[in-house]
């Protein structure tokens, strides 16, 4: 059985266990957030490109507090065409 160590201020990706990694958190300063790893911009910004998610019990998620979930910014009419020069 693989055993993961947190340590005080680390931060963690980790996953139900039996989930697809599609459903992931943060685990960090006591609280998890949501993050959507299929945006890119989110891997980038928290730099957990490649970082491998920990198999957690659904358990243990659930007796950490849920932050609101980290997601790239919605940015109104993006991709609309700019003001007339």
């Amino acid at each position: 059985v693989a055993e993961t160590t947190v340590t005080r201020g680390a931060s963690v990706l980790a996953t139900p266990r039996g989930e697809s990694a599609a459903v992931t958190y943060l685990l960090h300063g006591g609280w998890r957030a949501r993050v959507d790893l299929r945006h890119p911009a989110v891997g980038r910004a928290l730099r957990i490109d490649g970082v491998v998610p920990q198999p957690v019990s659904a358990a243990v998620l659930d007796a950490i507090p849920e932050a609101p979930a980290i997601e790239p910014p919605r940015i109104p009419m993006a991709g609309s065409p700019g003001p007339p020069r």
